[in-house]
Protein backbone atom coordinates (compact mmCIF):
# COMPACT_ATOMS: atom_id res chain seq x y z
CA UNK A 1 0.00 0.00 0.00
CA UNK A 2 1.15 3.50 -1.12
CA UNK A 3 -1.00 6.11 0.75
CA UNK A 4 -0.54 8.23 3.46
CA UNK A 5 3.31 6.83 3.72
CA UNK A 6 2.45 4.18 5.70
CA UNK A 7 3.30 1.49 3.49
CA UNK A 8 6.40 0.18 5.86
CA UNK A 9 4.85 0.43 9.01
CA UNK A 10 2.36 -2.63 9.37
CA UNK A 11 1.20 -1.62 13.13
CA UNK A 12 -0.31 1.73 11.65
CA UNK A 13 -2.10 0.07 8.49
CA UNK A 14 -3.47 -2.37 11.42
CA UNK A 15 -4.41 0.97 13.33
CA UNK A 16 -5.95 2.69 10.00
CA UNK A 17 -7.62 -1.12 8.72
CA UNK A 18 -9.66 -1.27 12.32
CA UNK A 19 -10.82 2.21 12.12
CA UNK A 20 -11.31 1.68 8.61
CA UNK A 21 -13.33 -1.50 9.48
CA UNK A 22 -15.36 0.88 12.03
CA UNK A 23 -16.12 3.57 10.17
CA UNK A 24 -17.54 0.75 7.66
CA UNK A 25 -20.15 -0.51 10.02
CA UNK A 26 -21.07 2.74 10.72
CA UNK A 27 -22.09 3.94 7.79
CA UNK A 28 -22.59 0.85 6.39
CA UNK A 29 -20.85 0.90 3.15
CA UNK A 30 -16.70 0.45 1.96
CA UNK A 31 -17.64 3.69 -0.54
CA UNK A 32 -19.12 5.73 2.55
CA UNK A 33 -16.42 5.05 5.00
CA UNK A 34 -14.02 5.75 1.92
CA UNK A 35 -15.41 9.12 1.40
CA UNK A 36 -15.61 10.23 4.77
CA UNK A 37 -11.94 9.22 5.71
CA UNK A 38 -10.53 10.59 2.02
CA UNK A 39 -9.29 7.27 1.10
CA UNK A 40 -9.77 6.00 -2.52
CA UNK A 41 -12.22 3.17 -2.38
CA UNK A 42 -9.77 0.97 -3.46
CA UNK A 43 -7.37 1.43 -0.54
CA UNK A 44 -10.25 0.20 1.74
CA UNK A 45 -10.71 -2.76 0.15
CA UNK A 46 -7.47 -3.66 0.57
CA UNK A 47 -6.66 -2.30 4.20
CA UNK A 48 -10.03 -5.01 5.42
CA UNK A 49 -8.71 -7.71 3.23
CA UNK A 50 -5.04 -7.10 4.38
CA UNK A 51 -6.93 -7.23 8.29
CA UNK A 52 -9.08 -10.18 7.37
CA UNK A 53 -6.23 -12.57 6.91
CA UNK A 54 -3.83 -10.76 9.83
CA UNK A 55 -7.24 -12.45 11.79
CA UNK A 56 -7.95 -15.40 9.89
CA UNK A 57 -11.35 -14.72 9.60
CA UNK A 58 -13.98 -12.84 7.52
CA UNK A 59 -15.37 -9.44 8.89
CA UNK A 60 -17.59 -8.37 6.50
CA UNK A 61 -19.37 -9.55 3.39
CA UNK A 62 -17.56 -7.79 0.86
CA UNK A 63 -19.28 -9.03 -2.55
CA UNK A 64 -22.25 -6.83 -1.48
CA UNK A 65 -20.10 -4.37 -0.11
CA UNK A 66 -21.92 -3.16 2.57
CA UNK A 67 -22.98 -4.32 6.49
CA UNK A 68 -23.75 -6.63 8.58
CA UNK A 69 -20.13 -7.47 9.70
CA UNK A 70 -19.97 -11.31 9.86
CA UNK A 71 -17.90 -11.10 13.31
CA UNK A 72 -16.82 -14.48 14.85
CA UNK A 73 -16.59 -15.47 18.35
Amino acid sequence: MHYLGLENNPVMDRLLAMQVFTRIVELGGFGKAADSLGLPRASVTQLIKQLERHLGAQLLDQLRHRSPCLLYT
